[in-house]
């Protein structure tokens, strides 16, 4: 079976991985595979890439686990399985996810990294967005940030609607470390999608 890579893979590929990935690519074609843990050609590919970025040698059952518990409220997002972000509570106008300090998301001051921080407060209000619009989901249109602490430890995000429409969500979010302390707050503007959201 041929694997179309959809980006040129920069380091050596362990063959354990590429055996791995093909095996669970022939088992989720299976039309009486797995159930909630049988993943799409592109999900599969999708956590391929992510392997080859984080170099990681995991196994299909690995693979197979990460994608099916870190869906999304019900939509993979890979790039929030490489963050780290995790899903915690989401309906009606609010949501809540949670990302967890380690070494390899944060900045040489040793504190969670900006862009992780905004990463977050954007997933939580789009989130929250897309409560309201769970059959086609919504896509930033814009996002103010303000830091105001280092972010460490464990770290959750709140987004809510203050608005919504049937075109724009406007939402608020705010981050909050272990000890309750608010770390970054953030308003953003949302576009209802046209298109519908893979369930």
């Amino acid at each position: 079976m041929w694997l179309p890579l959809p980006v040129p893979v920069p380091v050596p590929v362990p063959v354990r991985i590429i055996r791995d990935v093909l095996g669970l690519m022939q088992a989720a074609s299976d039309k009486d595979t797995r159930g909630d843990l049988a993943l799409s050609d592109d999900e599969l590919r999708g956590n391929l890439i992510l392997m080859f970025i984080a170099g990681h040698e995991t196994t299909t059952v690995e693979i197979r686990e990460n994608a099916a518990m870190n869906k999304f409220f019900g939509v993979v997002v890979p790039f929030l399985n490489l963050v780290g972000v995790k899903s915690e509570s989401w309906g009606q106008g609010e949501s809540r996810v949670a990302l967890s300090s380690r070494p390899d998301i944060t900045n040489h001051f040793g504190s969670v990294h900006g862009g992780a921080v905004a990463t977050l407060l954007d997933v939580a209000m789009a989130s929250a967005a897309r409560s309201l619009h769970p059959e086609t989901g919504v896509v930033t249109v814009s996002m103010t940030l303000n830091y105001l602490q280092a972010a460490t430890g464990e770290l959750v995000a709140a987004g809510r609607v203050r608005r919504g429409g049937r075109s724009m969500v406007f939402c608020e979010g705010e981050i909050t470390n272990s000890n309750g302390e608010v770390v970054a707050t953030a308003m953003g503007t949302f576009k209802v999608a046209r298109v519908v959201a893979d369930a």
